[in-house]
């Protein structure tokens, strides 16, 4: 699916590639749809896993930021493009998994505004920006490292993070 896409892969081409017979998958999902929503709920537990251990330590908010974009950066690259293939793909024809995936996004983009409310209370109360547009400036961002990495490699993600990094420091104008 990371390669074909939802659509184009088989159930088939699902089984022979995890060395299962069909029976079997059939015995585990009721349908193609329902691997895709299991495969989906395994995708997203790491990055569950991480917020919640993030939110249980007692980190400066920035330093929060900084660990959370760390992660989605190494995540994103392989398993993380799932959540967005299945996002543009899926999301207007297979009403289940669109809901699912818009769930997942929505959790994300709280938990991260949570965090940019927080730095911005602590650091820049009276600043001229919503924590709102600075979370999906800084999705924007992660999300497109996939394709930055793909077409300009890993040193063009890094100098990319780096710069938001240094934007996010500035804006907060805190050096961490």
């Amino acid at each position: 699916m990371l390669s074909k896409g939802y659509t184009a892969t088989t159930v088939d081409e699902i089984v022979a590639e995890v060395g299962i017979t069909k029976g079997a998958f059939y015995y585990f999902f009721k349908s193609k749809e329902a691997f895709a929503q299991e495969l989906l709920e395994y995708n997203w537990s790491p990055i569950r896993k991480m917020q919640e251990e993030l939110s249980d330590s007692d980190l400066d908010p920035l330093h929060h930021l900084h660990q959370h974009i760390d992660f989605m950066v190494e995540f994103l690259p392989g398993d993380g493009r799932l959540m967005g293939i299945m996002s543009q793909e899926l999301s207007d024809t297979h009403p289940q998994i669109g809901g699912q995936v818009r769930s997942y996004f929505r959790e994300w983009t709280q938990y991260l505004q949570r965090i940019v409310e927080l730095a911005k209370a602590q650091y820049v109360p009276n600043a001229d920006f919503t924590p709102q547009s600075l979370m999906e400036f800084i999705l924007m961002t992660i999300e497109g490292v996939p394709v930055i990495s793909k077409q300009f490699g890993n040193e063009a993600v890094e100098r990319s993070v780096h710069h938001l990094k240094r934007y996010i420091n500035n804006l907060f104008q805190s050096i961490l």
